[in-house]
């Protein structure tokens, strides 16, 4: 029997006009062509701010009361009631199974902070289902996936016409409707373009031999319906939320984003028949180094991380990521802290995502924090502070800390603090992805080491079009001395930016850097800001963007105003042309060589040079990790002691009396 959902979560998404696609004026309107950019403000969970009851059921009492196992806890998400947590007390527990959420909806797994509870898994999470190998997950009760979607059908036109699709359409019609509820996430997707690259907008490259951007491996990712062969693959994917259901007519929110759907691409959807929604975990630290895959969230609408700390110290355990969004639409990750260790230990990995925020936390060490893995349509990366990345293969090697390695549309990074980005081409292309008011510096230590591979601002691998990099400070004072790589350059390592060539791999794609817009950045090679008309792509035909009239830019591109956790004392916005007086420069000589830093303090024998005449200011998440916390701008210190309430409340008091630290933790007690 179809179950009814609670009115918890349909409401906001029936209620608020302003999340339709084109229903209020953008921040970036007037700088960006309205085909080139989505409504980036409904990004991230409606709920992760709502009042939740502790459970005080028997089976909880007991977690609460101090006797913490796996099971224990999984008896108490299983018995909670609906806006409800568990409480697990301060501690050190280990863990020799995984944590599952027993297919519950909105309950929230809540430690007693993130410096007093711990858990520690001591072996691989095992297990089977759907949670199998995963330390925490939250997931759907059947197995929808890529691979065998429980529910499909065709979507066969949008606003009651067959064969026609509208950008911005907030009502489609489906062949089936069985099996899907309002409220209930819905996946939709179509075959990637066939034949040989047009030069021009291309959904492809998943498997190898599709001309310029033919270095996409021998396989896709994995995250994409009908992988079997080059003709079947589905890579561009949009999660959106059904609003209601009448006959073969579906409400949707939000709307469409792209302007490619076509009949010629068979477009398709599919959904879980038993998704959950607005799980969440909360104020602890979980240590992966001998367990499994980290915190997933599958098959999960409005789940969320707030407040954690996340380590793996080693490859030791059976799995490599920290956060999973694995069909996760308007998810969040928060005020949380990552220490990774390389052999493809990923931040956030993304396994289908739309509408999720990544928002005010710190990474160190994981390869990449931001690794689209597939389609996250709409998702937003935000004020991330990225101490340090480690590629392990190779230390000379610059690991840049936002990777899209698979194909991605409409995301947004803003305000970040890093090395910089990296469109590969390893399983499919990139388009119509935004960076604004990012501080990518191109060259930063690789665990310690000096980099001289790969070191650029922004890499543009084949494939990577139609990218919009407004805003931004780009590259290393006395480092880089090209500007722009040719597009068949045969090295790029001194460039700032990389306009679409692969070396390593022998391709190239003259088209990358044509339809790509660069506006208002400050790089390190013409140390100024370029407002240069002749980098928009104003006259390419579709996706162009007209020049804007003004040089005058917004403070975000997806918040109207200074958010209530920005401190009152700091500058907002805190990067990018317009600002003065920051506060962050790199590093010149000593330990830390070519690193971010605040101080010359945090230079260990070196200078620091402010950067781009002060143009950048700390953001809170640097702030915490290299002052509170007492981190090295190389990462080579941790992992270490975290404390959201610490860094981040408006009294910089914590009410939990920290334990005895359970293992190999550094750093500034909080």
């Amino acid at each position: 029997m179809r179950r009814v959902r609670p009115l918890l979560f349909v409401l906001p998404y029936l209620i608020c006009a302003a999340g339709e696609l084109f229903s209020q004026t953008q921040p970036w309107a007037g700088i960006l062509d309205p085909t080139r950019a989505v409504n980036w403000s409904n990004a991230g969970s409606a709920h992760i701010n709502d009042s939740r009851a502790q459970c005080t059921t028997s089976a909880c009492a007991t977690v609460s009361g101090g006797s913490v196992s796996a099971s224990s806890i999984n008896a108490a998400l299983a018995s909670a009631p609906d806006n409800s947590y568990v409480l697990v007390p301060s501690g050190t527990f280990s863990m020799n199974a995984g944590i599952n959420f027993a297919n519950r909806s909105n309950v929230t797994l809540r430690g007693s902070g993130s410096n007093s509870t711990f858990l520690v898994w001591t072996s691989s999470a095992g297990g089977s289902g759907n949670c199998g190998g995963h330390d925490i997950c939250a997931s759907s009760s059947d197995t929808n996936y890529a691979g065998g979607p429980s529910n499909s059908t065709n979507w066969t036109g949008t606003n009651g016409s067959s064969g026609v699709y509208t950008r911005g359409a907030t009502s489609i019609q489906l062949s089936s409707t069985n099996g899907l509820g309002v409220g209930d996430p819905l996946i939709l997707d179509q075959l990637d373009d066939q034949g040989t690259d047009n030069g021009k907008f291309w959904i492809g490259c998943e498997y190898p031999g599709a001309s310029t951007c033919s270095y996409s491996g021998t396989w896709p990712s994995g995250y994409q319906r009908g992988g079997g062969s080059a003709s079947t693959i589905r890579g561009q994917q949009q999660i959106v939320t059904v609003t209601s259901i009448s006959g073969s007519a579906v409400g949707i929110k939000p709307g469409i984003y792209g302007s490619n759907w076509r009949s010629s691409q068979a477009p398709g959807a599919w959904w879980a028949s038993n998704p959950v929604q607005n799980d969440a975990v909360e104020n602890m630290s979980v240590d992966h180094t001998n367990g499994g895959d980290g915190i997933t969230f599958f098959n999960c609408q409005g789940c969320w991380v707030k407040g954690v700390r996340s380590v793996r110290q080693s490859s030791t355990g059976t799995g490599w990521g920290h956060v999973y969004f694995s069909i996760c639409n308007h998810c969040t990750v928060r005020d949380s802290y990552f220490y990774g260790y390389e052999g493809d230990t990923y931040g956030i990995s993304v396994e289908i995502s739309s509408d999720s925020l990544v928002e005010n936390n710190i990474f160190q060490y994981p390869s990449a924090y931001q690794f689209y893995n597939s389609d996250c349509e709409g998702c937003v990366a935000a004020y991330n502070y990225s101490a340090a990345t480690l590629f392990g293969a190779s230390l000379n090697w610059l690991g840049q800390p936002s990777d899209f390695h698979s194909i991605d549309l409409f995301s947004l990074s803003e305000g970040n603090i890093g090395a910089g980005h990296y469109g590969d081409s390893f399983h499919g292309t990139h388009a119509l992805n935004t960076f604004f008011r990012n501080r990518m510096d191109g060259r930063e230590e690789n665990a310690g080491s000096a980099t001289s591979s790969s070191t650029v601002a922004v890499r543009l691998n084949p494939g990577a079009r139609y990218y919009n990099v407004i805003g931004n400070v780009l590259g290393t004072p006395g480092y880089h001395s090209v500007y722009k790589a040719a597009y068949n350059a045969s090295n790029v390592s001194n460039a700032v930016i990389d306009c679409g060539s692969y070396p390593e791999a022998g391709s190239a794609d003259p088209n990358s850097c044509p339809t790509s817009m660069f506006w208002g950045n400050w790089d390190s090679v013409n140390n100024g800001v370029r407002w240069n008309s002749s980098e928009v792509p104003s006259g390419i035909g579709s996706y162009s963007n007209p020049v804007p009239s003004s040089n005058s830019l917004p403070a975000s591109f997806y918040l109207s105003s200074r958010p209530s956790w920005w401190p009152s004392n700091k500058a907002w916005p805190a990067i990018g042309p317009g600002v003065s007086g920051g506060n962050v420069g790199q590093c010149s000589g000593g330990t830390y060589d070519s690193n971010e830093a605040t101080s010359a303090t945090q230079c260990s024998g070196g200078s620091l040079a402010v950067v781009a005449g002060g143009m950048v200011n700390s953001i809170p998440a640097m702030d915490c990790y290299l002052n509170t916390m007492g981190g090295n701008s190389a990462g080579t210190s941790g992992p270490l002691r975290f404390d959201a309430a610490k860094c981040y409340s408006s009294s910089g008091t914590t009410t939990q009396a920290p334990p005895p630290p359970p293992t190999n933790l550094t750093g500034n007690v909080q």
